[in-house]
């Protein structure tokens, strides 16, 4: 992925969402809740591709993370789900 040769061909763009595919099967269960996952993968395979580095895509996925556990601790604590 960190590769500058190949950053605008259809080959590194197909081998990126490839993969951004196989992270939204990896961590959705459910049908629709793998679209903001291909999403995300998608988006932290273009931030690797414009900054050539991994950390903003991971601190992009830490955030990601982060937000959802948030919002689910905090209807767990208001709403008792």
């Amino acid at each position: 992925m960190l590769t500058r040769a190949y950053s605008r061909s259809w080959l590194w763009w197909s081998a990126a969402l490839v993969l951004a595919g196989l992270f939204a099967l990896s961590h959705g269960r459910m049908g629709l809740s793998m679209l903001p996952l291909f999403v995300l993968g998608t988006c932290a395979a273009w931030l690797v591709m414009k900054t050539q580095r991994l950390w903003p895509s991971i601190s992009l996925h830490v955030l990601f993370n982060f937000y959802f556990a948030s919002t689910r601790l905090c209807q767990s604590f208001f709403w008792g789900d």
